[in-house]
């Protein structure tokens, strides 16, 4: 459907003021204009009358996958990093602590399972529990990965959570999903079916 043809649908829809005279009507009727039963209204009547062709388009509603590393486990930071997400309007979804096996490992990071350091990965991620976390909010995929920082902690400015808790690329506090498409993969690997709320 072109643009014009919704904002069209929008103005038929809305509570429509009468038009000023029947003389008008030819023009009213013009082909291309998206007001073309109102053009007799001024910007600021349009707004009032109108508001849905004014107002933003609500943002995406999604789930992220979080998972709580290592580090963040043993030191203690799992209430610090949940409440500045909480702080940004996120919701808690779906959480649970488990402990991650070789399997999930070539799983999850399948992408690096063939590098000589996967070993390294492997062996500091199943050195403590981890935390999982669906998180849900407007746009909280791209927006968590800013709040987190750069993957590399050392990179990471301060006031962001691996910047201020991270120590380097792999103790970096806190893996996120980095698309829609991966946390669709991700959400289903670490939560079965009625583990996941919306309130």
């Amino acid at each position: 459907m072109a643009r014009d043809d919704v904002v069209t649908e929008k103005v038929r829809d809305s509570p429509l003021p009468k038009a000023p005279n029947q003389a008008d009507q030819a023009h009213r009727q013009k082909k291309g204009h998206p007001l073309w039963s109102f053009p007799h209204l001024t910007l600021d009547e349009t707004a009032r009358n109108f508001p849905a062709l004014f107002q933003n388009p609500p943002m995406a509603q999604e789930t992220s996958l979080l998972l709580l590393k290592p580090d963040c486990v043993a030191q203690g930071l799992n209430g610090e990093v949940l409440k500045r997400l909480e702080a940004e309007g996120f919701r808690v979804r779906g959480i649970k602590m488990i402990q991650l096996t070789d399997e999930i490992l070539k799983d999850h990071y399948s992408h690096i399972a063939d590098k000589p350091f996967f070993p390294e990965v492997a062996g500091f991620m199943k050195s403590k529990p981890v935390i999982a976390v669906a998180l849900g909010g407007e746009n909280v995929i791209s927006h968590v990965r800013d709040l987190l920082g750069p993957t590399d902690s050392k990179a990471a400015p301060k006031g962001t959570i691996r910047g201020d808790f991270g120590s380097d690329k792999m103790t970096n506090v806190v893996h996120a999903s980095d698309s829609p498409e991966a946390a669709a993969i991700e959400l289903k690997r670490f939560f079965k079916d009625g583990e996941i709320f919306s309130y």
